[in-house]
């Protein structure tokens, strides 16, 4: 089976549902599965950058699915403080 191996480390197979066998199951999209997919493997592969792109697929959920196209300053400083600063658990071994 595909899901028993993982291309590119072993960031996801670390957990007893991978985030594929989840979104898959419960038919989530592909923007909200990549939210999850990330939000999972962010302590343990990509920080920050991870974070970063949670929120991206946020704006993009904003866009199509309700029309706003443009955060206001105060919402795009708050989602860069929310990035810049959150502390990160230490990985699971």
């Amino acid at each position: 089976m595909a899901t028993e191996r993982q291309e590119g480390g072993d960031h996801y197979r670390r957990f007893t549902i991978q985030p594929v066998e989840y979104i898959v199951v419960n038919e989530i999209g592909f923007l909200a599965g990549n939210i999850i997919k990330y939000a999972t493997r962010y302590p343990h592969k990509g920080g920050a950058a991870d974070i970063r792109k949670i929120i991206h697929y946020c704006e993009l959920i904003l866009e199509f699915e309700y029309g706003e196209t443009k955060l206001t300053e105060d919402q795009e400083r708050a989602m860069d403080e929310l990035a810049n600063e959150h502390q990160f658990p230490p990985p699971i071994d």
